[in-house]
């Protein structure tokens, strides 16, 4: 672990609210969300390798607004 790094924050953030199922097969259908399928294998020189699936979904940051019914950009205090 790097000891010398620092993480700012910022005081704007990014709020999306109310999602369902239907979104996100409309935001797959419109081509904004990723299958991702991933197969890990242990052992593989073994006579039995072990495989282990972690199977994901991406999407790009400036598509997120289309798995929620709502999002905006909202600012917090920094007090």
């Amino acid at each position: 672990m790097r000891h010398d790094t620092e993480v700012c924050y910022g005081s704007l953030i990014h709020l999306c609210e109310g999602t369902d199922f239907l979104l996100f097969l409309a935001a797959v259908d419109r081509g904004l969300v990723y299958f991702d399928p991933g197969i890990k294998m242990e052992q593989a020189s073994s006579g039995r390798p072990v495989t282990k699936r972690r199977s994901q979904f991406w999407v790009k940051h400036k598509e997120i607004g289309a798995l929620y019914r709502r999002d905006e950009n909202v600012g917090v205090g920094m007090d």
